[in-house]
């Protein structure tokens, strides 16, 4: 039975006052797809030319790459990647941040989307995340087909619409309680060692 990660259910964080803009947290490799992070950044730029994008991560090969794009797209001062961020500032970046993009493909189930959750900050993935289609049963997060274009259209209509980030959030909060708060994965990690007991043999 696949027994998924959990994480610390907790209040849901304050929203409105965040200064930050639109965050990617994660490796820079070809897997995690920076590139169209950036490519969809490029897109909100011309119509939400205000809007601040922040790629933070280690360099795993795509570091180059991405640093051209942001270049040649002439939005350096709207795009920033500051490399790799320590893990123990990671939950203040989230929760100072207005929309979460994971635009990764292949993801069985990621903690950076669970964090999000937890910090309350609205989440843009894809359709090939492991959790995918309990994020759209539960309205935690925006899945995508993974394209640029879709990965831009919601990055805007949550930085356009308050009551659709606040759904998202909870949403997300809503998804945590009920599959991902740690007594929920410790009660179905009970129950997978109770179906394997042999009751002929008395264990208890």
């Amino acid at each position: 039975r696949p027994i998924g990660n959990g994480i610390k259910a907790a209040p849901l964080p304050p929203y409105s006052h965040r200064s930050g803009g639109v965050l990617f947290l994660a490796r820079l490799h070809a897997r995690k797809r920076p590139l169209a992070f950036v490519e969809a950044a490029i897109r909100v730029l011309s119509h939400r030319p205000d809007t601040r994008f922040t790629i933070a991560g280690p360099d795993e090969g795509e570091g180059e790459s991405v640093r051209t794009m942001i270049e040649q797209s002439r939005h350096g001062d709207r795009i920033s990647w500051v490399g790799p961020v320590d893990p123990a500032k990671t939950d203040e970046l989230l929760r100072d941040t207005r929309v979460f993009v994971l635009p990764s493909v292949g993801e069985v189930f990621p903690m950076t989307v669970l964090e999000a959750f937890s910090a309350g900050t609205p989440v843009v993935t894809t359709s090939s995340l492991g959790i995918a289609e309990k994020c759209e049963q539960y309205g935690a997060a925006v899945v995508t087909d993974g394209s640029a274009v879709a990965i831009a259209d919601a990055i805007e209509e949550i930085l356009a619409s308050p009551a659709e980030a606040e759904r998202l959030r909870l949403g997300a909060q809503n998804f945590i309680r009920a599959e991902l708060s740690i007594d929920a994965v410790a009660d179905r990690l009970l129950d997978a060692y109770a179906l394997t007991q042999d009751p002929r043999r008395g264990d208890g």
